[in-house]
C-alpha cells in the first residue's frame, strides 16, 4: 500500500535509529525513550533492558506489569537509602522510579483506575526527589480556567538577576516530570529558568478533567501570567517549547501570544485529522494506540467522533508571527513524516525562523531526537541563547 509520505510514514520506510524490537518501530521507540533519558537521570538502560527483554511488542499487560514493578522496587530502594541518610542514591532512584511509573502506564487507557494510579505514583516518586534536587526546583499550580495546571517552576540556585524562562510542553503522552528529564535539566543548566507542565488533556490535568484542545494560545497565556508574577523570570524573555504535538501548540503559540519572544517546533505538526486518517488507513500499533487514547483524550464516545473533534489540529493560516520560530525534526522520525517538517517551515510567515533536520544515520535523527539528547539540546540551547541570551 502506497502512503503519502508528505502525511504518514510509509510502512516499508527503513529505520534511522536504534529499534528494540525491528518489527516494531512504536513499541521500540518507547524502549529508546527510556534509553536516551539514563543520561539526565531518568532511567538506567540495564534496568530497563532485564524489564522488558523477554516481552513481545503488544503485550500490553506484560509491559505494565513489569515496568511497574520496576518502578516499584527502584522506589523502595530509594526510600531505603533516604532512611540511612544517603540521599544522593534517594533522590536518583525517585527519579528513575518516576519515569518508570511513567513508562509502565504509557499503553493503558486514562479510563483504567491503573493509569490513574499510575499518574499518582509517578508524581509522588518525583517529587520526593525534589528537595534533594541540585536546582532549585518546586511543584506549581498554574491557574487555568476553572480549575489549575500542574508543573515545576527551576533554576539554578541563587540567580542574582531576573532569568530568561522557557516554558516546555509535551504532545499526546508527554508529561511534565519527563520533560525535565528530556530537555528542562539541560536548559536549567545553560542558566534558564524553566517550567515544565501538563496542559489539558495530558497527565496530571488529564486526570483533573481538563481535555485535550487546539486553542493552546490559552494555556501559553494562561502560564505566562503566572510567570509574570514571578520575582526570577525575566518577563521580557519568555520562550516556549513544544514537543511532538506541542509543536503545533507551539506554532498557534508564535502565531496568537505577543508575550512571547520565541518558539520551537520540537517535533513538526500540520494537519492531525489527516495524519491520524492517513494511519488508520494501514493499521499498525501506532495508530492502534492513537486510536483508543485520543477518544478518552478529547472526551468523545470514539475513534470517529475524535476524527471530527480533530477538524481544528491544524497549522493556523496567519499573516505574521508575534515571535521567531525554530522547527526541529528527524528524517527518520517514524511517527510524523519528515516531509511535514518542511511543509510547516515554507508555509511560516516570513520572519527570522530557522528549520533543522538531523539526517538519517545521524543522532538525532529519530522522532522528536528521542534517540539523542546532546543532538536537540545543542541546537534548542543554542538557538534559545541566541534568542533570549543568559
Amino acid at each position: 500500500m502506497t502512503v503519502n509520505s508528505d502525511i504518514d510514514i510509509p510502512a516499508d520506510a527503513e529505520p534511522g535509529a536504534f529499534m528494540y524490537w525491528p518489527e516494531s518501530p512504536y513499541w521500540s521507540f518507547q524502549v529508546l525513550r527510556l534509553f536516551v533519558q539514563a543520561s539526565d537521570g531518568g532511567a538506567d538502560i540495564s534496568e530497563v533492558h532485564f524489564a522488558v527483554r523477554d516481552l513481545r511488542p503488544g503485550d500490553v499487560e506484560g509491559w505494565y506489569a513489569s515496568l511497574y514493578a520496576l518502578a516499584s522496587r527502584v522506589e523502595k530502594s530509594g526510600d531505603e537509602a533516604r532512611a540511612t541518610g544517603d540521599t544522593i542514591t534517594a533522590r536518583d532512584a525517585w527519579r528513575r522510579a518516576s519515569n518508570y511509573y511513567r513508562a509502565s502506564i504509557f499503553f493503558l487507557l486514562p479510563e483504567d483506575q491503573r493509569y490513574r494510579s499510575g499518574v499518582a505514583d509517578r508524581r509522588r516518586a518525583f517529587q520526593k526527589s525534589l528537595a534533594y534536587d541540585d536546582l532549585a526546583i518546586r511543584s506549581v499550580e498554574i491557574p487555568f480556567e476553572s480549575g489549575t495546571l500542574p508543573g515545576y517552576l527551576f533554576h539554578k540556585p541563587a540567580p542574582s538577576r531576573p532569568l530568561p524562562t522557557v516554558m516546555i510542553c509535551g504532545g499526546a503522552d508527554s508529561v511534565c516530570e519527563e520533560l525535565y528529564f528530556a530537555l528542562g535539566r539541560r536548559l536549567a543548566e545553560r542558566g534558564f529558568q524553566v517550567l515544565t507542565l501538563d496542559g489539558p488533556g495530558q497527565g496530571e490535568a488529564r486526570v483533573r478533567g481538563h481535555l485535550l484542545r487546539h486553542d493552546w494560545e490559552t494555556v501559553v497565556g494562561a502560564a505566562i501570567d503566572f510567570l509574570e508574577q514571578d520575582e526570577v523570570t525575566d518577563v521580557n524573555r519568555i520562550a516556549m517549547v513544544g514537543q511532538s504535538l506541542g509543536g503545533l501548540f507551539a506554532i498557534r503559540a508564535a502565531a496568537y501570544e505577543p508575550r512571547l519572544a520565541g518558539a520551537i517546533a520540537w517535533g513538526a505538526q500540520w494537519d492531525i485529522q489527516a495524519q491520524i486518517k492517513a494511519k488508520l488507513q494501514h493499521g499498525g500499533h501506532t495508530i492502534d494506540h492513537l486510536a483508543a487514547l485520543l477518544p478518552q483524550m478529547l472526551g468523545v464516545a470514539d475513534t470517529e467522533a475524535a476524527l471530527e473533534a480533530l477538524a481544528p489540529f491544524r497549522v493556523p493560516v496567519v499573516d505574521e508571527l508575534q515571535c521567531p520560530v525554530l522547527v526541529v525534526h528527524g528524517a527518520a522520525d517514524t511517527i510524523v513524516p519528515v516531509g511535514l517538517a518542511h511543509r510547516l517551515f515554507e508555509a511560516l510567515p516570513e520572519g527570522d525562523n530557522e528549520l533543522k533536520v538531523f539526517e538519517y544515520g545521524e543522532p538525532g535523527c529519530e522522532h522528536c531526537q528521542c534517540d539523542s539528547t546532546a543532538a536537540s539540546v545543542s541546537v534548542i540551547g543554542s538557538w534559545l541563547q541566541r534568542q533570549l541570551g543568559r
